[in-house]
């Protein structure tokens, strides 16, 4: 899962560029998601944002 994640972020950046990618990070963390059950243990699971931006930032575009 996490190859998976990492991978649509470098995807994304590429498309919409990384300034959006980073937009995004900032939002989620501002306003994270009020979840429940599976969809909970789901979001635990995925690497932080912290760990998703330094790999962003780390991967050439």
């Amino acid at each position: 899962m996490r190859q998976r994640i990492y991978g649509l972020d470098r995807r994304v950046a590429k498309v919409c560029g990384e300034e959006m990618v980073r937009y995004y990070f900032d939002y989620w963390q501002e306003h994270p998601p009020q979840m429940r059950g599976l969809y909970r243990l789901a979001l635990k699971l995925q690497p932080s944002l912290a760990k998703r931006a330094a790999r962003l930032a780390s991967a050439n575009l």
